[in-house]
């Protein structure tokens, strides 16, 4: 009976090892009071953005010329921009941004994530929207609305 014991406990020191091994490859992106609300998997070549919840919403897209960031959601609508490590409207108002780039952090980073749900199919990309100023003023529009945009 020990022997079983030892090895539940190995099994889930292995799993929390696992999954902290997970998060450490994960960069952050905090909304307007603080908090931890969608991320960026570093291992991804699509450079997707996930809710907190595991939902893939929206992915980066090189803009070679302006060497920006466009913010694409999977049903190809241009919902904004990442610049700095700071997340934009296509009003140019603040959304989220990376500890990084100087957030306002209240809370740090969750100790374990949901798995991540499968990405949904890429619809073609629309043109974007014209540029705007960047202003480091929050927008009115909450981040989570703000990247489900791409999925309506």
């Amino acid at each position: 009976m020990k022997n079983l014991d030892l090895r539940h406990i190995i099994c889930i020191i292995l799993f929390l090892a696992s999954n902290y091994a997970v998060i450490a490859q994960e960069l952050f992106l905090y909304n307007q009071e603080g908090n931890a609300a969608a991320y960026f998997d570093l291992q991804d070549e699509d450079q997707t953005i996930y809710l907190i919840n595991g939902k893939a919403t929206a992915y980066l897209f090189l803009d070679k010329p302006d060497d920006l960031f466009l913010v694409y959601g999977f049903n190809g609508v241009h919902i904004g921009w990442y610049k700095n490590g700071m997340l934009f409207d296509n009003e140019g108002f603040l959304v989220a941004c990376i500890e990084e780039a100087g957030c306002n952090i209240t809370r740090g980073e969750p100790f374990m994530l949901p798995f991540k749900q499968l990405k949904p199919f890429k619809s073609f990309r629309d043109i974007p929207s014209f540029k705007p100023s960047f202003i480091e003023v929050y927008s009115k529009r909450l981040l989570g609305d703000f990247l489900l945009d791409g999925l309506r």
